[in-house]
């Protein structure tokens, strides 16, 4: 599997898959980013789940999404990793790579996340006005 992390103008930094996966390319987005789920939480946060997740389900045969997101989900089979939409699961279009294959790029994935330097977002509170 081929790819690219690229860091965009506004300090994301995006992975780009270069193989014709549409379904991966998908699921990738919608199920794992570099925007945390708090904003104290760190940017990897969602990319360290999925490979805590993945390695899981390498060790037990699990059959739980390593990742799910809004449409799409991350599924290992027998060492494999299938991409699918939530919507159709027992649908025959799915895009799989190699487990293995997947944990190196999110490995790698992580350790450019990681080695950027990243500002903590707050909320801004806002007084709503008593009627």
């Amino acid at each position: 599997m081929k790819y690219e992390i690229v860091v965009t103008p506004g300090d994301s930094v995006e992975l780009v898959l270069a193989d014709d996966l549409p379904l991966l390319k998908a699921a990738l987005k919608d199920c794992i980013g570099t925007h945390p789920c708090r904003s104290e939480a760190p940017p990897t946060y969602w990319i360290d789940r999925a490979i805590r997740y993945l390695e899981l389900r390498l060790e037990d045969s699990g059959k739980e999404p390593l990742a799910s997101g809004n449409a799409t989900y991350l599924q290992v089979r027998d060492g494999i990793v299938e991409a699918r939409y939530e919507f159709a699961p027992d649908d025959d279009r799915f895009d799989a790579v190699p487990a293995e294959e997947l944990l190196g790029l999110l490995r790698d994935w992580r350790r450019r996340v990681a080695n950027r330097p990243h500002r903590v977002i707050r909320p801004r509170s806002r007084q709503i006005p008593l009627l």
